[in-house]
């Protein structure tokens, strides 16, 4: 059993759940998920009844970040990846990252692995690359030691979205239309090997 503590912030999502999974498998055991998602906290919750799964609105300072105290390693997922409206985006990807910063900073927490995006390295300029190049930032600027990880699209256990849409939508159609020539090249990530990449880095400190 390996009872370090570990802070999932976001952990109600596609990686969390699959991270949380692999996490169990080679035993940890003091794992705390911090969320807003109340459905897929439910859905956590009733997988992992002995999971320490809270509600938090990390946009917002409250005390949510008093479960971060005896943490060793803090794993920032929390994002918002779609929508119409800035201010959501500014929220949950920009002073989320801010507060789980000063908690992080508070409880001497000195192990962050930050979760950002391949979208970084292109050139769209929407809400969403636009603040989560904002948030790389925030981290590289934050003092903590800290690692900063950026996958592409992903697929697996939990996919709801992108594949897993794709999976469903070709299991009750005949037919697939596929735009263009059909030569377009994708290389998805498979979410289990994007977790055990997420766990080198809480065993071995990679910064």
């Amino acid at each position: 059993m390996n009872q370090e503590k570990i802070i999932i912030a976001g952990g109600a999502g596609l990686v969390g759940f699959n991270l949380i999974a692999h996490l169990i498998s080679i035993k940890y055991t003091n794992i705390v998920v911090l969320d807003k998602h109340i459905a897929n906290l439910s859905m956590l919750k009733k997988i992992y009844p002995g999971l320490s799964i809270f509600y938090a609105d990390l946009s917002d300072k409250g005390v949510w970040d008093s479960y971060l105290k005896n943490a060793k390693t803090i794993i920032t997922l929390q994002a918002q990846i779609g929508g119409n409206d800035y201010g959501e985006f500014h929220r949950n990807n920009l002073l989320s990252t801010k507060n789980i910063i000063d908690a992080a900073k508070n409880y001497n927490v000195d192990n962050l692995i930050h979760i950002s995006s391949s979208v970084i390295n292109t050139s769209s300029t929407d809400f969403y690359t636009t603040t989560k190049r904002m948030q790389e930032k925030i981290i590289l600027n934050s003092g903590l030691p800290f690692i900063i990880l950026r996958p592409t699209l992903m697929f697996g256990w939990f996919d709801r979205k992108h594949l897993g849409w794709l999976r469903k939508f070709m299991k009750k159609t005949p037919i697939f239309p596929i735009p263009g020539n059909g030569k377009y090249i994708r290389q998805p990530l498979y979410v289990k090997d994007f977790c055990k990449i997420i766990v080198s880095c809480i065993k071995n400190k990679r910064k």
